[in-house]
């Protein structure tokens, strides 16, 4: 009985932490739930939120999680949200989001509509505060996704997309691959850097044209070394095991429920069969809003030649759009450069 009423407490608390309004706060470190379609998505809102100025991450996948790197600081946006805030939370099926969720809901629709229901909660509780979108990777799908179906709620006022694959067709993908190496040889035997080494890379290259069986992407990966790290710095790689491990071990964010749950694998065998070869780039011509495009140069995962072609199929007039390339970064700009991405980020907000 006794454990029954907690039960009820720690329910009725939940209900009340997601219908009050929060105060506008320099130092913002709020989580609460957004129940869409009853399905549970959990909502960490951290950073300066009386800037009236919310950056809502929509984080890579399918199928991964957000608020556990939030939560230690995995993709160092702490300079961000100390001009602004950061809304990040757990896409459906993923993470700490509860609740009964159907094969049939785990589509770009509904996580559409629950990105469309988040900014809606986030303009009550915070006073209507202008909304930007930052993504990455399979995010960025999913943000143009969202924007080209919303076009007309004007509820978005920039995006940031980092490193975001739009294009999900791999003939094609690997046309960028190839183009990639190429310049990645000429640029590196123009600086005189392993001139013989680079030289056999650019061979390989105009000789094998189209990249199509796997021995062939074999060796294209041979000539690049492990995906997004290619000549970046060793300490500026990626997180280090120990981090990653201080998410089950010193965080306040529950990974249990992801370690267990097999939603986020089914997830992303769902998402990831909606949007097999799909490619948003034609459409981007009717998003007309401010957007920063910020790439890594090393970047072989989504390369910035594809990058280039995103950022000029936009709509937006040439005045509010930007193509920023890293020359330190890969596919995580913001693990390799994180001081970088979130000056240009800060500034890139300001202007609106």
């Amino acid at each position: 009985m006794r454990l029954f009423a907690y039960i009820i407490l720690l329910f009725g608390l939940s209900l009340t932490s997601c219908e009050e309004n929060f105060n506008l706060e320099e130092n913002t470190n709020t989580q609460f739930n957004v129940r869409v379609n009853g399905v549970e998505l959990p909502v960490l809102v951290r950073g300066n939120t009386a800037s009236k100025k919310i950056i809502l991450f929509i984080n890579s996948g399918p199928g991964l999680t957000s608020l556990d790197h939030a939560h230690l600081d995995l993709m160092n946006f702490k300079t961000i949200e100390s001009s602004y805030a950061i809304a990040y939370y757990d896409q459906r099926g993923t993470g700490n989001s509860q609740g009964t969720i159907s094969k049939g809901s785990l589509n770009l629709k509904q996580y559409s509509e629950d990105l469309f229901d988040i900014i809606r909660v986030l303009e009550t509780k915070y006073e209507q505060p202008e909304i930007f979108l930052m993504s990455h990777g399979f995010g960025s799908y999913l943000s143009s996704f969202f924007l080209l179906s919303y076009e007309d709620s004007n509820n978005v006022k920039g995006w940031i997309n980092l490193d975001g694959s739009l294009l999900i067709q791999e003939s094609k993908v690997w046309e960028y691959k190839h183009t990639f190496l190429v310049n990645i040889a000429n640029e590196e035997i123009s600086l005189g850097k392993d001139i013989a080494y680079w030289t056999d890379a650019l061979d390989w290259a105009i000789n094998n044209p189209i990249i199509s069986n796997q021995a062939q992407k074999d060796q294209w990966r041979s000539y690049l070394g492990n995906p997004g790290e290619f000549i970046i710095p060793s300490e500026q790689r990626g997180l280090l095991t120990r981090e990653t491990f201080d998410v089950v071990f010193n965080s306040s964010y529950n990974p249990f429920p992801a370690l267990w749950s097999r939603n986020g694998k089914i997830t992303a065998e769902h998402i990831s069969e909606e949007v097999n070869g799909t490619n948003l780039i034609p459409e981007l011509s009717r998003l007309t809003l401010p957007t920063l495009n910020i790439w890594g140069r090393y970047d072989d995962i989504v390369p910035p030649e594809l990058g280039d072609d995103i950022y000029n199929a936009l709509g937006t007039p040439n005045a509010d759009k930007y193509f920023e390339v890293l020359l330190n970064s890969g596919h995580q700009p913001f693990v390799n450069e994180p001081n970088l991405v979130s000056q240009k980020v800060v500034d890139f907000i300001g202007k609106y």
